[in-house]
């Protein structure tokens, strides 16, 4: 009997959320009781947005705990990749800690059917929020060198402006993460960002996010019999952010709400942590799931992940990888562990992670007292 429960309990916890990256370097950091909330005042009194990252950059609590956390001796580079998850993570709970799971034919689908976004401006449920894509389905590298990583998920923030020589506008600053396994108290981080307005994200849709091959096409080896994907460029990765905040806004009867994932007692001892987030499931009705193809391997999202490049961890190093956004946005990518990690946004235009020309991404890890370190 006791086998039983133990075997419902872990199909229960199939679908729930991983532990976010949000909860492993801020959740129990004090930064929820003290230094978000403090932010928040310093914000309201000097009128600030803090949802505009060049904003955010001006706030002295922020800069304040980044010191506290981030060893003297750190590069420059440092200081901005946890910066720049330090960013994320202030919005995301000071919007609510909104929380998306794709469940794995949602992600397919996605993938597969190559939704046009046609007529569609981008829109976010909520002005902060955290995707978290299927385990092990998604791969990607912080710098043409480092070793392939699962992708977690994505956070994203969207912030309106003024410009004093043209119309409003919107922007979508967004920072992708990698890397999170069991074995390991961080994750890497790629952040990138892009103006978004009428028709934009339907010309994201259809330009092509890499040159020569196939958008998602997997190049581990086996990936394509094993039914993964690889995101080579932010490109492609803007393009599955795009259509996930695609499919919830027009699909809100296939967003569920769920409650935060209890642990059991009969959990196996080591197993995946779980949030303890409250979340949105996300899932595909019967007809779009005959749109996509049934792929082998499934078996393997749900496994441990190998060995992968380097993170925001307790002691800062530094590092760099390469990618930047279709619609106009590039981004500098790095690492964390256990801690906090940021990086950088520019402008740019749209490359390859893996070719060496495109927007610097700069790696970090994190730690209680973070390090970074370079992926290049």
């Amino acid at each position: 009997m006791a086998d039983q429960d133990g075997a419902q309990g872990r199909r229960d916890a199939g679908g729930a959320p991983r532990l976010t990256p949000y909860e492993m370097v801020f959740g129990e950091a004090g930064f929820e009781s003290a230094i978000f909330p403090a932010l928040l005042r310093e914000a309201d009194e000097r009128g600030e947005d803090p949802a505009r990252r060049e904003r955010f950059a001006f706030l002295t609590v922020g800069s304040d705990a980044l010191r506290d956390v981030i060893p003297a001796d750190a590069p420059a580079e440092a200081l901005e990749q946890h910066r720049a998850l330090l960013y994320h993570s202030f919005n995301f709970w000071r919007f609510g800690r909104r929380l998306y799971t794709l469940e794995a034919p949602v992600a397919r689908y996605l993938v597969e059917a190559a939704p046009t976004l046609a007529d569609w401006d981008l829109a976010m449920p909520h002005p902060s929020v955290y995707v978290q894509l299927p385990p092990q389905l998604f791969w990607a590298s912080i710098s043409p060198d480092a070793t392939p990583e699962p992708v977690d998920g994505f956070f994203a923030v969207e912030t309106r402006g003024n410009d004093p020589l043209g119309p409003a506008y919107r922007e979508l600053t967004a920072l992708m993460v990698l890397g999170m396994r069991r074995e390991r108290a961080g994750f890497s981080i790629i952040p990138f960002d892009t103006e978004v307005g009428p028709g934009i994200a339907a010309d994201w849709a259809e330009a092509p996010g890499r040159d020569g091959a196939r958008d998602f096409a997997s190049v581990l080896p086996g990936g394509e019999m094993a039914g993964l994907y690889s995101i080579l460029t932010s490109a492609e990765a803007l393009k599955l952010l795009a259509r996930a905040l695609w499919y919830v806004d027009q699909n809100p009867d296939l967003v569920l709400a769920e409650h935060a994932p209890e642990r059991r007692t009969h959990d196996r001892p080591g197993s995946i942590a779980l949030s303890h987030l409250p979340y949105s499931r996300v899932v595909l009705d019967s007809a779009q799931a005959e749109t996509i193809p049934d792929p082998a391997g499934d078996a393997r999202q749900g496994g441990e992940s190998g060995d992968a490049g380097q993170g925001i961890s307790a002691s800062p190093e530094a590092g760099s990888a390469d990618a930047r956004a279709a619609g106009g946005g590039s981004g500098d990518g790095g690492t964390v562990d256990g801690g906090t990690a940021t990086g950088r946004s520019r402008g740019g235009g749209s490359d390859d992670t893996d070719s060496g020309d495109a927007g610097r991404a700069d790696g970090a890890d994190a730690g209680a007292s973070p390090d970074v370190d370079e992926g290049r």
